[in-house]
């Protein structure tokens, strides 16, 4: 089986095991502009799976609210975001290309490594990527990885 057909399923599972609405959902909720959610599986256990998903709302601003699997209770470490944080995520997200890349070429057909999902919804688009940051080759993905890195490094915080 293909790293991309186990992981997959198991990216998706991690916020539904946590309780978290997916994010098609959430961007349906009224005022919301648009959601951004990044799901971290750590293939070796070294820390806890998690799950950040940043919401921009019209009446309330930008945040970002981060719920780890297998800690903290699942109870979710909130974020705000300042308006300008947050556009230069979004913008950084746009100039990667992100509304039209595909999943990560070259991932290992085994799960040896660490897999982020990135997805973004906003009114009924949604879309997701899968990367893996520690063997991404191609620029795009190198750009998704590095905003995600720059901009919210609280949604990569690692909780053992």
């Amino acid at each position: 089986m293909s790293l991309l057909g186990y992981h997959v399923p198991l990216l998706r599972s991690i916020p539904e095991e946590l309780g978290l609405a997916p994010v098609g959902a959430v961007a349906q909720r009224p005022g919301v502009a648009d959601v951004c959610r990044i799901t971290v599986h750590y293939y070796d256990r070294r820390a806890c799976d998690s799950v950040a998903t940043v919401i921009n709302s019209r009446t309330s601003g930008a945040s970002l609210e981060t719920v780890y699997r297998r800690a903290l209770g699942h109870k979710p470490l909130t974020h705000p975001l300042t308006e300008a944080r947050y556009r230069a995520f979004f913008l950084a997200l746009r100039a990667a290309g992100f509304d039209k890349l595909v999943d990560q070429d070259g991932l290992p057909a085994y799960d040896s490594t660490d897999v982020w999902m990135i997805e973004r919804a906003a009114g009924t688009f949604i879309r997701s990527v899968v990367v893996a940051p520690s063997i991404v080759h191609s620029a795009p993905h190198k750009a998704l990885i590095t905003a995600v890195q720059t901009h919210l490094p609280e949604a990569l915080r690692m909780v053992k």
